[in-house]
């Protein structure tokens, strides 16, 4: 045994596990030999072999806190983090001081989405280890996970204190500065991360979208490309295509494919730019998710619209393919610039006479929609509860319609309002009843959904409520954006708080309201006099 340091010491890990061996076959019961066979085990990646290992030693040594350590970091690895946490916990009831394992404890927590255990955690390591920089940095990261950008700013700054060079805390600064709305500061910080590790696609991705949230729109696009890299781009489309990507080269007789890649939104906004590739080349074919095949049929400059695949797909007859959201870089799209000639869908005709009947009747008829998918990584930011809306149902003359799907449909029930909101769920069966729906109302009044996209793009009046850090095609400071010209915005003046937001858009229904019943009164007079036509355009008090 005494040969097996020095050979490990060579990363001679075959020569130190027969040594081992050796020392278990003289010696069974010796804990050291056990353990250090286990610890080859582990450095030559033979995982079932080393948990057996260490298991062992812990059946001679139940305390071995080292053990339960090595026990925990395997079961980690293998994604069984939940039993992780118990071994880590029980090795740091043996000895508090094992800073290592108060830390992995910490990452095991947040994995499970613990993260108020998680943080205590990270707060009682830096407190026993204080000039540790990887502990500050999980706790500025754990802070900004739970919505404390102020707290997680400050502990990251304390690990750049004491490792200027470290990239990841740069780059989750950064995120802290943008949610706290410092922008100028964030982007610096994505570009300190990306000068010292230039490979970061993570870093490139936030600095893209703290450019284009800005209206830097020309570097934006090209950070944006950094998607790629990204795993959850790769669970967004999964596979590679075996046609080359297109670069925005006329192929005067080819076919290109646009896939889409993101959220349905995402879609929706996007192929305004179908027409521009359309121009470039013989056929263009749209694949995109199978909920938004019917209603994009039709599309400007789109010659075939198929869903997306669930494996890769052979690309015969296909000349170039090219993801949406690409578009815009290749377009050279500037904030003066986007293409924002509406409509660019349009419902069902049947379907919207159908929907014409089934919302006909007197009063303002607005949608609304307060909750957009849970999945979404901004989900509980952006999303809001309907007891927000609630008082939107008290304006006179005022006829609310439900068009919210998904578990957030519930909400009506659960607070009573089904006989006040009028709930279109169980009548929505797909996008291209939603179109006809909204075709046949005066307002929709939605948070940052799919749905206010699909009413941007029929260029219905669209009111959308946006948090307090928005998504970057929102831009900042704007009441209209310059990608929908019959959409209003309203923003929360602070995180979570969409109070103010409904405030103010009650005082902008009744004003309006208000101005529809003079402006009635009037006409009724003029036509009476000498029959006056109606205005054409009753949103423009609004606007």
């Amino acid at each position: 045994m005494d040969l097996a340091p020095a050979a490990t010491g060579r990363q001679d890990l075959p020569a130190a596990a027969a040594c081992y061996r050796e020392a278990i076959l003289m010696e069974p019961l010796l804990p050291e030999a056990h353990f250090n066979l286990a610890l080859v085990s582990k450095r030559a990646g033979r995982t079932a072999e080393a948990l057996a290992g260490f298991r062992r030693v812990l059946r001679l040594q139940p305390g071995n806190s080292q053990a339960l350590c090595h026990v925990a970091d395997l079961l980690c690895a293998a994604g069984d983090c939940a039993s992780a946490v118990v071994h880590y916990r029980a090795a740091l009831a043996f000895d508090p001081e094992l800073s290592e394992a108060r830390n992995n404890l910490g990452n095991a927590l947040r994995i499970l989405d613990e993260l108020p255990a998680a943080i205590d955690c990270f707060r009682t390591l830096v407190r026993l280890r204080p000039d540790l920089a990887e502990g500050h940095y999980n706790l500025g990261s754990s802070l900004l996970a739970v919505g404390e950008p102020e707290a997680a700013a400050a502990a990251l700054q304390e690990a750049l204190r004491l490792k200027p060079g470290y990239a990841e805390a740069w780059n989750n600064l950064g995120l802290a500065c943008k949610a706290l709305a410092r922008y100028p500061e964030a982007i610096e910080c994505f570009c300190l991360a990306l000068r010292l590790k230039p490979g970061s696609a993570e870093a490139r991705w936030n600095r893209a979208y703290a450019r284009l949230l800005t209206g830097d729109f020309a570097r934006g696009w090209q950070d944006f490309e950094a998607r790629y890299d990204l795993n959850q781009w790769r669970l967004f489309y999964p596979f590679r295509r075996s046609s080359p990507r297109w670069g925005g080269e006329t192929l005067s007789s080819g076919t290109i494919l646009v896939h889409d890649e993101q959220g349905l939104g995402d879609t929706l906004q996007f192929v305004r730019y179908l027409p521009w590739v359309r121009q470039r080349c013989a056929r263009v074919i749209l694949e995109t998710q199978a909920p938004l095949v019917d209603v994009l049929r039709g599309l400007p400059g789109v010659d075939e619209v198929r869903a997306r695949p669930d494996a890769a797909p052979a690309d015969s007859g296909i000349d170039a393919h090219i993801a949406l959201m690409s578009l815009p870089r290749i377009t050279g799209t500037a904030a003066e610039s986007i293409p924002c000639v509406v409509p660019y869908i349009w419902p069902e005709i049947d379907k919207q006479r159908r929907w014409a009947a089934r919302t006909a009747g007197p009063g303002l008829k607005v949608g609304i929609v307060w909750a957009g998918r849970p999945a979404h990584h901004n989900d509980k930011n952006r999303s809001c509860r309907l007891q927000e809306l609630a008082g939107l149902s008290r304006i006179p003359g005022l006829r609310l319609f439900s068009l919210q799907k998904g578990p957030a449909a519930a909400q009506l029930r659960e607070l009573g309002l089904n006989g006040v909101i009028d709930d279109l769920d169980a009548e929505l069966g797909d996008f291209t009843d939603t179109a006809a729906a909204v075709a046949t109302l005066d307002l929709l009044v939605s948070v940052d959904t799919a749905v206010a996209h699909l009413a941007g793009a029929m260029a219905r009046p669209v009111w959308v409520l946006l948090p307090f850090i928005p998504d970057w095609r929102w831009l900042l400071g704007r009441t209209e954006s310059p990608w929908y010209p019959t959409m209003r915005l309203f923003r929360q003046d602070r995180a979570g708080e969409w109070g103010s937001v409904l405030r103010r858009v009650e005082r902008a229904l009744r004003i309006h309201l208000a101005g529809a019943n003079a402006r009635g009164r009037a006409e009724s007079a003029g036509l009476r006099r000498n029959g006056g036509g109606a205005d054409p355009h009753p949103w423009a008090s609004c606007r």
